[in-house]
């Protein structure tokens, strides 16, 4: 009878040859937010927290929100003072005096029979179709839009293009917004307006990217004063934009995907590039993004696919694409998203590219502009 020989046990991805697999361990990437612990003193002083109110401008009665998400109608003033930066506003309501605040606009003509689906092809109402553009207030939600255009059943991936869009000079579908929070319309009449988010000074985490790239802090801000650093921010094409790469998204369906950092810069004609890993890194697509139109060479470093996209919604940075998607495929992305936050990209606190930063306590100062602060180091920053 022989002697069994000694075992080996591995820990690897690739198992040897004439080796048995007995296990297999799956754990979730961490994240920096899963990494980083934010201690957050959340500023509570009148330049702080950033009053859920529409004060008309230069006087006049306050209206108060008193909460996220709750629709406000004010009317009578083509100029009104905010607090708060992160609103949504429309100029039209259904019905029943709902207010719906995105669009979806038609390409063709002649639509008729419209209808919403769910991923799972559950019908949903809602919204309200009117000068060959549907009107809605969905929750954020993927959607199917469904209708005839010239005899032929098309489908649409739904878009939350805000039915009113911010521009230098209002108009009946615009308006304009001030660094200070001066709100301006083009008319006296009623709108309705709602908050989706704080900005009382507080400190963000880094945003998702992969191990080996830097973790920058963000900080968000009241709108009085606008920190000098915002405005300092590499803002690409134009403010408030900025380039983000090896975003990372998730598989929503067969052909569609969507990515952590919105609302995207779409100018009509080039989508963000896209690279597809399946669930053992290998590269899947490569998805070129750029106008087909334009003789763009991004060399041969990735075997890139043109042609490949269908549709955008740009507010949440979804792609439906021309390629079969897995559940587990792992797609990132390149491309111009809009930031409303300060991205400290002085402090990279990521230990595995600054090992410094392990186990490290780093402070945030808010100060008055003046004031008695401490020195200004890369571990003590302030405005």
């Amino acid at each position: 009878m022989s002697t069994p020989g000694i075992p080996h046990f591995h820990y690897t991805r690739t198992i040897p040859p004439r080796s048995v697999g007995i296990a297999q361990v799956v754990a979730t990437p961490a994240t920096p937010e899963d990494l980083v612990d934010i201690d957050n003193l959340v500023l509570t002083t009148a330049r702080g927290p950033g009053a859920l109110t529409v004060a008309p401008y230069p006087t006049g009665a306050v209206v108060n929100a008193y909460s996220l998400n709750n629709s406000v109608e004010v009317s009578g003033f083509l100029t009104y003072l905010l607090e708060n930066q992160f609103f949504e506003i429309t100029y039209l309501s259904d019905a029943s005096g709902n207010p719906l605040y995105y669009q979806h606009p038609f390409e063709l003509l002649n639509v008729n029979n419209v209808a919403v689906f769910d991923l799972d092809g559950n019908a949903v109402t809602g919204f309200l179709v009117q000068d060959n553009t549907l009107f809605h207030s969905f929750d954020g939600s993927p959607y199917w839009v469904r209708y005839y255009a010239d005899g032929i059943l098309r489908t649409d991936l739904l878009c939350y293009q805000p039915a009113m869009a911010r521009t230098t000079a209002p108009t009946a579908t615009s308006y304009s917004l001030t660094a200070g929070g001066l709100l301006a319309l083009s008319s006296t009449g009623s709108y309705w307006l709602r908050f989706t988010a704080t900005n009382a000074w507080q400190l963000l985490p880094p945003y998702n990217v992969p191990s080996n790239d830097p973790w920058y802090p963000r900080v968000r801000f009241n709108l009085r004063p606008v920190p000098l650093e915002w405005s300092r921010q590499p803002f690409t094409p134009c403010t408030p934009y900025l380039m983000a790469s090896w975003v990372p998204g998730k598989v929503l369906a067969s052909n569609l995907v969507e990515f952590e950092r919105h609302p995207t810069y779409f100018d009509g004609v080039n989508y963000p590039d896209i690279l597809v890993y399946d669930k053992n890194w290998n590269l899947k697509y490569a998805l070129d993004g750029s106008d087909s139109a334009a003789n763009i060479d991004k060399g041969y470093l990735f075997p890139w696919m043109r042609s490949q996209f269908i549709n955008i919604d740009a507010a949440h940075a979804r792609c439906q694409v021309a390629v079969a998607l897995a559940s587990d495929d792992q797609p990132f992305a390149f491309y111009n998203y809009v930031e409303k936050d300060v991205v400290f990209r002085d402090l990279d606190i990521n230990p595995f590219t600054r090992p410094q930063m392990k186990d490290t306590l780093i402070q945030f100062y808010y100060a008055e502009r003046g004031a008695d602060v401490p020195p200004r180091t890369p571990e003590n920053i302030y405005e």
